[in-house]
């Protein structure tokens, strides 16, 4: 164990500084020494801790490589001490020895009987075993002894997780994909410098530019207007607080014929924003605005102006992709900002685009095979920590005998984590089974 806390603290460590001194795949030598200095770029360099490369050196995967061995022996070790725990225990005898553990107690036997305490704990699902020998009544009840395995699924389920993150570092691969608008692409240029060509090709069938839309208000007789960052269904207060301007909507491309809105298409090329000016709850008219043209003055005497700073970044970009196989479309997926494409092992995220022409969309490609072991180690590690959290081994010992000629029970109890409740649950239980004795009255 306290091997395996240095080496979490030493992978802990590096980790960080590997991280810190990561100033992306696309930064030169000469931005890490103006970053950080020629010292510790001599020292980075000999040990791989920049650029990410620190994650696939030797070392580092050594140090991985020890942190397996010694979990996997950690769980190793235990498996006698679980394999021991879950065997069924046997009653105690000796009525010391019960008493000799906390908490116990001592009880009249004719508010307590020996038969209302085994039914109590036969309620609450213990598992129970009796035995009689010259006269004395003996039990045994046991509830989650298979709850000792957490201990060890968790081991397992950390070491899955470790094993999926080499596999990652070792076995994965990164680059990115351009695809021109009306065209397809089946390589994917790795960050390595070499290309990978797919079993498959993407085809890009559209691609379109979200922009933000802002809306201005002025009010006849105030100086400043507001200004603001609107979508479909915002609402805005006009500067003198009389009105209420909402936006129904906005068309990324259309065009008014015979005094209706006509949409062309979904990319952003000739937007129109509608809004209505509400007066007291009620809609007093709609207006339709065009972006950065001058402001229009409503019949409420209030100005408006729609607007698209083309010095912020875009709202989102998006990609029509279709998948082809076999010369065949097989699927299709709407690629935009945190929305990726997966097929086939490999996610496709929208990562960069022609900003001139909007002729081509750039793809980041990944394929690692460690992530769905990654993902199967959490699960497992999860199931042990909820063992280890939600159900703890129990046992709970007792016998009746007649003692100076007055008949007694004795019984005590056991928990694999020392929960502050050990008593009281305990307790209670005797306290049910006594209930029973009086009718189910107190």
């Amino acid at each position: 164990m306290e091997f395996a806390i240095a080496l979490l603290l030493i992978i802990a460590i590096v980790s960080g500084i590997g991280t810190f001194l990561d100033l992306g795949s696309e930064a030169d030598e000469s931005a890490y020494i103006r970053t950080f200095g020629p010292v510790v770029m001599k020292v980075a360099e000999t040990f791989d801790l920049h650029a990410g490369k620190m994650y696939g050196t030797k070392w580092f995967n050594t140090l991985l490589a020890l942190l397996v061995a010694n979990s996997l022996l950690c769980g190793i070790n235990w498996l006698p001490k679980t394999m021991n725990s879950i065997k069924s225990s046997e009653p105690i005898k000796n009525k010391n020895e019960i008493l000799s553990m906390t908490p116990s107690v001592t009880l009249d036997a004719s508010k307590t009987s020996f038969d209302n305490f085994s039914q109590t704990l036969n309620e609450k699902g213990f598992e129970i075993r009796t035995l009689e020998e010259n006269g004395v009544k003996m039990l045994v009840a046991e509830k989650h002894r298979y709850s000792h395995w957490a201990f060890f699924i968790t081991h397992i389920g950390f070491i899955i997780i470790i094993i999926g993150a080499v596999m990652g570092r070792l076995w994965s691969e990164k680059g990115s994909i351009i695809i021109e608008e009306g065209a397809m692409n089946d390589t994917v240029h790795l960050r390595n410098g070499s290309e990978k060509k797919l079993p498959f090709a993407l085809a890009l069938d559209d691609f379109k530019m979200e922009y933000y839309s802002d809306l201005e208000i002025s009010s006849p007789g105030i100086n400043e207007s507001e200004r603001k960052t609107v979508d479909i269904g915002s609402e805005l207060s006009s500067p003198d607080g009389k009105y209420s301007i909402h936006v129904d909507a906005i068309y990324p491309d259309a065009v008014f014929e015979n005094d209706k809105i006509v949409e062309r298409s979904k990319d952003f090329i000739s937007p129109i924003m509608q809004v209505s000016i509400i007066e007291n709850g009620i809609a007093k008219e709609k207006v339709f605005l065009f972006p950065d043209e001058k402001p229009i003055t409503t019949s409420s005497g209030i100005s408006l102006r729609y607007l698209i700073d083309p010095n912020n970044p875009p709202k989102d970009w998006i990609s029509e992709i279709v998948v082809i196989s076999g010369n065949q479309p097989v699927g299709r997926k709407t690629v935009r900002v945190n929305h990726p494409l997966d097929f086939a092992g490999w996610r496709f995220y929208q990562s960069s685009y022609d900003q001139e022409g909007f002729r081509y969309t750039v793809l980041e490609a990944a394929k690692d095979p460690g992530v769905p072991v990654v993902y199967t180690g959490f699960i497992v590690l999860l199931i042990g920590v909820s063992f280890i959290f939600f159900f703890s081994h129990r046992k709970v010992w007792a016998l009746v005998k007649n003692e100076n000629g007055k008949k007694i029970l004795v019984a005590s109890s056991w928990t694999y984590h020392a929960h502050r409740d050990a008593r009281n649950w305990f307790m209670t239980l005797v306290k049910e089974s006594e209930l029973k004795m009086a009718g189910g009255k107190e």
